[in-house]
C-alpha cells in the first residue's frame, strides 16, 4: 500500500488546530431516565431533542438558551401516538418530523419552534413509516417513506410521489431538482440520484458491506456535489465530491460501528460510534481525532449516544439516560490568539533519542501525537522530549501556553 507521507503530516497538523483541540463537550442535561433518539441543532442556542416514552411514543425537549434550561413539548396532537424517526429544521421556527402515528405513516410540521404541530402526512393509509425529510424552504421540499419519495410545493398541503426503486433509509436534496436517496436493492447497499425533482432516478453507488446485511443508513448532502453516506451496522463512510460520479470509501478503523454523523463541509465533520465515542475530522475523513468518550464497563458503554447535530461550530449530541451534551470552542482568557511553528531538531531522529523543541514560552503543556492523531506523550514546562523507543513514523508536537499555540513535526526513522 502506497502512503502519501506529506498528506499524513498535513492531515495530522490540521486535526490539531486550536479550533478543534480546544473545543469541548459539556453536559447540559442528564436525568438518568429518558432515552433521547434524535437531536436537531438550529442555532448555537436553539435545539430540539426527541425522546421515547415507556409506551414507545415520542416527546420533545427544547432549549432556546444554549442548553441552560429545557422545556418539554407535547407532540401527541389530537390523541395520536407519534413515534418519530427523522427530523429536518430549516431555522428556529420552521421544522418537520416524521415516523409513525398509531401504526400508520406520519409527517408533522411546526412554524413556532415546536410549540404546536400540524399534520401534513402524504399517505396516512400506509404503514410505511417516514424515513427521511429534506426541505429547501418552508413551502418546498421532499419526504420519503420506505419505498416512495414525496414532493410538495405548498408546505405539505398536497404531494406528488415517485418510486425510485430501492428500499429507502434516508434522502437529501440540494435543490428542488437535485437530490439523493440511500438504502438497499438486494443484495447491495445503494445510493440513487435524481436531477429532475424525483421523477427519475439513477444508481450512482453500489456497495457490498462486510456485515450480515448490506444497507445504507444515512445521507448528508452538503451541496449538489458533496455527499456523505454511511453504511448500516458498519464503520464505513462513502464520500463523493463530484455529484456521485466517483466515491471514496472511508474505513474508520478506530470504531466498530458508526451510529450517526454530521458534516458541515467537505472536510469537517463528527461521528458517533456504537461505544459512545465522538470523533472529528478536519480533512474529509482522512484522519480522525477522539473528542469524547463515555465511561465503559464490562458490558459496554455506560450511556449510548444516538444522534449528533451541528449548526456552525456548535453542536449537540443526545443518547440514553437522558444525556445531552453540547460542543463549543473555548472562549475568554484561554482563547488562543497566536500560532507559530516550532523548530524541532534533530529530524529525522531515532526512536529513543532526545528531541529539542526550540524556544518554549512560559508555563505550557507539551503534547506528542502520532500520525493517527493519538496522544502518545504529555509533559509540562519543557523544551525537550525523551522519545523512549516509540514506533517509526511521523509525529507532531503541540505546545499550548497562555494565548499561544505552537506546532512542530518530525520523523522517527529507526
Amino acid at each position: 500500500m502506497k502512503i502519501n507521507l506529506h498528506k499524513i503530516i498535513m492531515a495530522v497538523m490540521v486535526a490539531l488546530t486550536p479550533g478543534i483541540s480546544l473545543a469541548q463537550w459539556g453536559m447540559v442535561r442528564f436525568d438518568e431516565v429518558n432515552y433521547f433518539t434524535k437531536i436537531e441543532t438550529m442555532t448555537p442556542d436553539a435545539a430540539l431533542s426527541f425522546g421515547v416514552l415507556q409506551n414507545a411514543n415520542s416527546f420533545i425537549m427544547r432549549t432556546n438558551d444554549g442548553g441552560a434550561t429545557w422545556d418539554s413539548l407535547d407532540l401527541n396532537i389530537a390523541g395520536n401516538g407519534y413515534q418519530i424517526g427523522c427530523m429536518n429544521f430549516l431555522d428556529v421556527q420552521n421544522g418537520f418530523a416524521g415516523g409513525l402515528s398509531n401504526g400508520t405513516q406520519a409527517l408533522v410540521k411546526t412554524n413556532d419552534n415546536g410549540t404546536s404541530w400540524s399534520d401534513i402526512t402524504p399517505n396516512s393509509s400506509t404503514a410505511y413509516q417516514m424515513n427521511g425529510i429534506s426541505f429547501i424552504d418552508p413551502q418546498n421540499g421532499f419526504a420519503a417513506d420506505e419505498i416512495k419519495v414525496y414532493r410538495t410545493m405548498n408546505g405539505g398541503s398536497s404531494w406528488v410521489d415517485f418510486t425510485p426503486g430501492l428500499a429507502i433509509k434516508d434522502i437529501g436534496f440540494a435543490s428542488m431538482d437535485i437530490g439523493y436517496a440511500c438504502g438497499k436493492i438486494n443484495p447491495d447497499a445503494v445510493v440513487m440520484k435524481t436531477i429532475n425533482g424525483g421523477q427519475t432516478w439513477t444508481n450512482v453507488l453500489t456497495a457490498t458491506l462486510p456485515v450480515f446485511t448490506s444497507n445504507m443508513q444515512k445521507i448528508d448532502v452538503i451541496n449538489q456535489d458533496v455527499i456523505f453516506v454511511s453504511g448500516q451496522y458498519s464503520n464505513i463512510l462513502f464520500k463523493s465530491l463530484d455529484g456521485g460520479v466517483t466515491w471514496d470509501t472511508i474505513h474508520i478503523s478506530q470504531i466498530f460501528e458508526l451510529v450517526d454523523f454530521d458534516f458541515s463541509s467537505a472536510t469537517y465533520g463528527q461521528i458517533v460510534s456504537g461505544m459512545g465515542e465522538i470523533f472529528s475530522t478536519n480533512d474529509g475523513g482522512f484522519t480522525w481525532v477522539l473528542e469524547y468518550s463515555v465511561a465503559t464497563g464490562a458490558y459496554g458503554p455506560s450511556v449510548y449516544l444516538m444522534s449528533i447535530s451541528f449548526a456552525g461550530a456548535t453542536g449537540y449530541v443526545c443518547g440514553s439516560n437522558g444525556l445531552i451534551k453540547k460542543y463549543e470552542a473555548s472562549t475568554g482568557v484561554n482563547e488562543i490568539t497566536e500560532e507559530s511553528n516550532l523548530n524541532i531538531y534533530p529530524s529525522p531522529v531515532s526512536s529513543n533519542q532526545l528531541i529539542h523543541l526550540g524556544i518554549v514560552r512560559g508555563t505550557c503543556l507539551v503534547e506528542l501525537f502520532n500520525s493517527e492523531g493519538k496522544l502518545v506523550k504529555q509533559e509540562r514546562n519543557t523544551n525537550q522530549l525523551q522519545l523512549n523507543n516509540i514506533s517509526q513514523g511521523f509525529y507532531s508536537v503541540r505546545i499550548t501556553s497562555d494565548k499561544l499555540v505552537q506546532f512542530g513535526r518530525f520523523v522517527v526513522t529507526e
